[in-house]
């Protein structure tokens, strides 16, 4: 018989409700509860904004937070004691939450949060024309993007696949298309710290010759001028041109021409000192919208000098005026335009280098008095209209209705005037009559 002894090791068959911890300790086998409620935003969140969470506490618990992106498997994002974490918004559409509570290693079933709509970083609009011309400059803007602070503009020529051409926090960017395009086409995505959304892209868009609209010269400063400034405008569309031309900023004339318009500006109409004239011309070829060209010049003017020995006077003889200091003190004009050219042009002094005309004319229809009033419109706010014809003319410039028999008066950009009869109101049936209207230009 042996003298070794060897002890007997108890076993114990435990109840499946009783279970060891990592101590040894044999507890009740209880899964603790879950926080009973998560709170995630209830509005949608940009890509890239914080995304708070909470929940509501358990006694004695540590945390599991798990996230589910794009109805995707769920990953942990937090596990610690906090019952709240702060999550950055991906470039998602959609997100969920759920939280579990943990005590002595058991982990209690989820709480899950309701579904959070993500903003990715998308351009919802990009705006460029719908045609362009060799050489000119093509605008083109995109939306706002919230939380974006980076956006990356792209193009694609006829010639080549897409290249940058634009990156920074602007929404806007000024491009000049190339000779030998056809088309050109524009695309943008908006991120922050390197991460991007999608692109947005233009629709393709038709690029025409230059020849379709040229203006003569360069841009530039023209110096000190001692000449009128000449200039051709010419297009091969075979369509009508508009021209505008802008001094200092005002808008002072507005015409429609043919190809190989050719105008001189006098020097006369340009006010003194230092200043600017634009030229801004449209045409719209037999296929696609209208293109536009620019041209802008600075320029110089001085006073003109008289000789030192003489200049503007009155010529009297024997204390008598023989000839006035201006010859538009001779020239006789209607007496509620003052009588006299001098006084009329003191009456337009206010919109003198900034003054836009207007000239038509109508057909009388027979019409006349209150209820039969006739009207003109105008694309600018009338100062003065003067109304023609056979049998004399009619002087408008009051802005308020008298509400006599025969009334004329100037409301925005509408002139209305009736009489007596036809003839006191130039409206007999089937004559002529013109009209002239000036009033204050528009800036641009």
């Amino acid at each position: 018989m042996s003298d070794d002894y060897w002890g007997v090791r108890p076993a114990l068959v435990l109840p499946t409700d009783l279970i060891v911890d990592d101590s040894g300790n044999i507890t009740a086998n209880t899964y603790p509860d879950p926080p009973t409620s998560i709170t995630v935003p209830s509005e949608a969140i940009p890509t890239g904004i914080t995304l708070a969470i909470s929940w509501s506490a358990v006694t004695g618990a540590t945390y599991k937070l798990q996230r589910s992106a794009d109805g995707g498997s769920w990953a942990d994002v937090y596990t610690g004691g906090n019952n709240s974490y702060s999550d950055t918004a991906g470039i998602w559409n959609r997100v969920k939450y759920r939280v579990a509570s943990v005590k002595s290693g058991i982990t209690s079933g989820y709480t899950e949060s309701k579904e959070v709509q993500i903003l990715p970083y998308t351009v919802d609009k990009i705006t460029a024309p719908s045609q362009v011309m060799e050489g000119q400059q093509v605008p083109v803007s995109w939306s706002t993007v919230a939380a974006a602070n980076t956006y990356v503009l792209e193009r694609k020529s006829s010639a080549a696949d897409w290249a940058q051409i634009y990156s920074g926090a602007d929404t806007h960017f000024t491009d000049s298309s190339e000779s030998g395009w056809t088309s050109v086409q524009y695309r943008v995505k908006a991120g922050k710290d390197g991460t991007f959304g999608g692109y947005t892209t233009s629709p393709e868009i038709p690029v025409i010759s230059a020849s379709a609209l040229v203006i003569s010269g360069q841009d530039g400063d023209l110096g000190t001028l001692t000449n009128d400034v000449p200039y051709t405008v010419s297009s091969d569309t075979g369509n009508p041109i508009t021209v505008e031309r802008f001094v200092n900023g005002s808008l002072v004339a507005r015409v429609t021409v043919e190809s190989g318009f050719a105008y001189s500006i006098p020097v006369m109409e340009l006010p003194t000192g230092a200043g600017t004239i634009k030229l801004v011309c449209s045409v719209t070829p037999s296929s696609g919208g209208p293109v536009t060209a620019t041209r802008i010049w600075g320029y110089t003017k001085t006073v003109v000098q008289f000789p030192g020995e003489g200049g503007p006077a009155v010529l009297q003889q024997e204390g008598k005026k023989v000839l006035p200091i201006t010859l538009a003190e001779c020239i006789k004009v209607p007496v509620n335009w003052g009588g006299s050219l001098d006084k009329s042009l003191e009456l337009l002094l206010p919109l003198l280098n900034t003054a836009v005309m207007a000239t038509g004319s109508y057909t009388g229809t027979g019409t006349f008095g209150q209820d039969n009033p006739n009207e003109l419109s105008f694309t600018f706010d009338p100062e003065i209209v003067i109304v023609s014809g056979a049998s004399g003319s009619i002087t408008i410039s009051n802005k308020e209705p008298s509400g006599g028999q025969s009334d004329g008066y100037i409301q925005n950009q509408k002139a209305t005037w009736y009489s007596t009869s036809a003839a006191k109101q130039l409206n007999v049936q089937r004559e002529q009559y013109s009209y002239w209207a000036v009033g204050k230009a528009v800036q641009t």
